[in-house]
């Protein structure tokens, strides 16, 4: 679906040494393979969960790809690439590559960075020109999501890439009055020389997403001038397990954080449902609470999947029948890692046995079985601290 513009354009030949030629309406179109024989330049779009990454690629081509200016509330759900016809890099053709939003409650970061990967491998594209990392710039402080997302993005990113990095602030279209617009001035000038200090010292640059297609343009203009493709982490981990990727420790960090988190949201679910039936409360409290627990449920079943998929090296299938040698062809450095990893799984596991009563009998063998089988290696890795499962 082409997504087209009809309004008036600014004069390109204003921006910086005419990096960007412009001919009649711009439209972005999504597509399902790149023209590497064009020698496209690629732009990858990252950030979090409702920052504005879609609304960027809709305000260019005059379409709101139907997003809310306000909307916070995740928008893509896979890798997309929109190529802009009708204006050109030094010639070159540009796509926007628009990823999943990070600190979204249905999608772990790794799910989002396997999905990167595939997206590249199927379309043969080994590196990306310029990044461009959305922050909102309404965010009154430096959440601890937005903390870690900012982790997440630098470890996939890593050191000596940052001038191929531009920091697009966004939401400022949404500040209206005079003390809104300077608390925001403060705020961009507090992100550079303290949250970004580091990132703003090796070579990034920060922009303002003013929510007009010149403002877009002006961004492109600007912060492109001089891009080169530079190694960042993820494309140099291409086709690596995640646990042994340059970014292993915050993938694995956010997944241990999400587990612990739905583990505290599921109790105390459960224990609200329990008390609801005990005080005999109306049945829509009870269905209410009882959808919020099956919706918790799923999220672990999920986050347990892709805890399975970063792995650590333990092919569990391949070993069940030798347990003894897991360990055998693993880095001893990674053992308290293993150990943390697999904990996680066998506490979650043993809760679900506990509190998931719409499971049937073999869905309760199942992760049963799962369970024993990380307690199993719990025991090899530290016969003392975990004791044998007598079954």
């Amino acid at each position: 679906m082409a997504l087209k513009s009809e309004i008036s354009q600014p004069n390109l030949h204003d921006y910086h040494n005419q990096a960007l030629s412009k001919s009649r309406q711009i439209e972005a179109e999504a597509c399902s393979s790149i023209d590497l024989d064009s020698n496209p330049f690629l732009i990858l779009l990252m950030g979090s969960t409702g920052t504005g990454k879609s609304r960027f690629i809709g305000v260019l081509s005059g379409n709101d790809m139907g997003i809310s200016k306000d909307q916070l509330e995740p928008y893509t759900q896979d890798v997309i690439a929109y190529k802009i016809s009708n204006l050109t890099h030094f010639g070159a053709p540009i796509y926007l590559v628009d990823t999943p939003g990070f600190s979204d409650p249905k999608l772990s970061e790794m799910r989002i960075v396997t999905k990167l990967h595939s997206w590249m491998s199927i379309n043969s594209v080994d590196y990306f020109h310029h990044l461009f990392y959305f922050h909102r710039i309404t965010d009154p402080r430096l959440s601890g999501s937005n903390a870690r997302t900012m982790e997440i993005f630098r470890s996939l990113t890593g050191n000596g890439t940052s001038e191929t990095v531009t920091v697009v602030t966004t939401m400022w279209d949404t500040l209206w009055r005079p003390e809104q617009v300077r608390r925001a001035e403060a705020r961009f000038n507090e992100l550079q020389k303290e949250y970004f200090k580091d990132w703003v010292e090796e070579g990034s640059k920060f922009a303002k997403f003013m929510n007009t297609q010149q403002s877009v343009l002006s961004i492109l203009a600007e912060h492109l001038k001089g891009s080169k493709p530079l190694d960042f982490n993820f494309e140099r981990s291409q086709g690596a397990f995640p646990c042994h990727s340059l970014y292993a420790d915050a993938l694995q960090r956010n997944l241990l954080e999400r587990i612990s988190s739905l583990q505290k949201r599921l109790k105390s679910t459960t224990d609200d449902l329990q008390t609801a039936l005990e005080d005999d409360e109306s049945m829509d409290l009870q269905n209410i609470l009882k959808r919020q627990k099956r919706v918790i449920i799923e999220d672990i079943q999920t986050t347990l999947q892709d805890m399975d998929d970063y792995g650590h090296g333990l092919d569990i299938d391949t070993y069940r029948a030798d347990p003894e040698q897991i360990f055998s062809h693993l880095n001893t450095k990674y053992y308290p890692e293993i150990q943390e990893h697999l904990l996680a799984e066998a506490t979650t596991y043993l809760l679900l046995l506990k509190v998931d009563d719409t499971a049937d009998e073999q869905s309760k063998g199942v992760i049963w079985s799962r369970y024993c089988e990380r307690m199993r290696f719990l025991h090899i890795y530290n016969p003392t601290s975990y004791p044998s499962l007598h079954m």
